[in-house]
């Protein structure tokens, strides 16, 4: 087992980086972000990993309560970093638990309806100042080779489908909200490249390059799965308040500019328009499970740059005091999938996302517009929101980017954001976009 860190000297600057690519190759690794502005990222080897396959005859939340137990429950202690816990993947189809109407014409979901991976033993490490915070003994970095000496290769990305087929999905979710069936539906598309070598030195150079406020690395042996987030988005921050009530925090996320051109971002009526959609839409979930009245919209709007520079968006914080005896599983059906990625009214905004997406996915979003993040012991849950992440299943990589359809969206536009999107992401990669 080691003792906590013991060779943590021998890395020169001891960022959560530096100890992913110190990993030994053939250690287990997962790390996930904990706080609402993104401040600790805890690693650990998962000592073992509980997945809920979907059953007809079983609610997978329910199911999930029973593997954590209570969400609110007394916290283990009063430090304010996360200690032993859970990684956590929910993918966006989880939200057939939680909005079964929207997902009323969906396949049956395959794959876990969700994924947890125990961490008893690892590190917390604070990006803010450095600090590391060993638990349940540490780690130790020794034997092996470590990540930083593989070798990755990505080709080029390119569209799963064709432009126009994108930019004609657009044009009928815009139809939608002509008819008066929606307000906004988030419409995404898939790009794929193939990729040889180790996918923890991949993710090591992406996290180091573009610095996500909410990265998570997880590596899912029976599936073949390695999932890479590095996302800018908050879905939840649930954690004690200074009163003993447990409060919730979502960030959500709407419109997008080039990081050089965030004034215009901010000028932009139909962004703003987004923005609210979603604000209310999120204000809504969170006040099914929240004490009356304590729903709040802290900010209503801000401009952030994102990914090193290359992204600005407009981000609202909204907040609320969850009521007593909400489980995980409780709030999870009330806001599951996020609202950012969905739309307005939700349910038929799902629908449409089904109709219209799946022909250029080719099945399920899966991490994609889920939630990935850290539930603590007693201490808390953070969930990014699954936006600029990428899933790689063996020698393929992929990474789904979208955008949200309003009335006055224009096809080609809305494709060219989405490609935006992706663009640091390829860039960082060493690759190119092949279209």
């Amino acid at each position: 087992m080691g003792q906590a860190l013991p060779d943590i000297a021998r890395i020169s600057t001891p960022s959560w980086v530096d100890v992913l690519r110190a990993w030994p190759k053939g250690n287990p690794l997962a790390c996930a972000t904990w706080g609402a502005d993104g401040r600790w990222v805890v690693l650990g080897p998962p000592t073992r990993v509980e997945a809920h396959q979907w059953d007809a005859a079983t609610d997978p939340l329910r199911a999930l309560d029973g593997v954590v137990g209570p969400l609110l429950g007394p916290c283990a202690d009063d430090r304010d970093w996360p200690g032993a816990g859970w990684a956590v993947l929910l993918p966006y189809e989880l939200g057939a638990a939680c909005e079964p109407r929207g997902f009323a014409g969906a396949p049956r979901p395959h794959g876990p309806a969700w994924v947890l991976l125990r961490l008893d033993r690892g590190i917390a490490i604070d990006r803010r100042t450095g600090a590391v915070h060993p638990f349940g003994g540490g780690i130790d970095l020794e034997g092996g080779e470590a990540a930083a000496s593989a070798r990755w290769d990505v080709g080029a990305f390119h569209a799963q489908g064709p432009a126009e087929q994108y930019m004609r999905a657009v044009a009928q979710a815009r139809g939608y909200t002509h008819a008066g069936d929606i307000f906004q539906a988030n419409v995404a598309h898939r790009l794929v490249a193939t990729m040889t070598g180790s996918a923890r030195a991949l993710a090591a150079e992406l996290f180091e390059k573009l610095d996500p406020s909410f990265p998570c690395y997880l590596e899912l042996p029976e599936q073949e799965t390695t999932v890479v987030s590095v996302s800018p988005e908050l879905f939840l921050h649930a954690a004690p308040d200074t009163d003993g009530a447990w409060r919730v925090v979502t960030r959500p996320i709407k419109g997008t500019r080039a990081g050089a051109h965030s004034e215009g971002l901010a000028r932009s009526r139909k962004d703003a328009a987004e923005l609210a959609m979603i604000v209310d839409l999120m204000r809504n979930d969170l006040g099914r499970v929240a004490r009356g009245g304590s729903v709040k919209v802290d900010d209503a709007r801000s401009i952030e740059v994102h990914h090193a520079g290359h992204i600005a968006h407009t981000v609202a914080t909204v907040s609320a005091a969850l009521r007593d005896g909400v489980s995980l599983g409780d709030l999870l059906r009330a806001t599951m999938p996020p609202g950012s990625v969905t739309g307005a009214p939700k349910v038929r905004a799902l629908q449409i996302i089904e109709e219209l997406e799946r022909p250029m996915f080719g099945g399920p979003r899966g991490a994609y517009c889920g939630g990935l993040g850290y539930l603590a012991d007693g201490g808390g849950l953070t969930l990014n929101v699954g936006i600029r992440t990428l899933t790689i299943e063996q020698d393929r990589i992929s990474l789904p980017v979208g955008a949200g359809i309003v009335a006055d969206s224009k096809p080609r536009a809305e494709w060219d954001e989405t490609l935006a999107k992706a663009a640091p992401i390829v860039a960082a990669l060493g690759s190119a976009l092949s279209l």
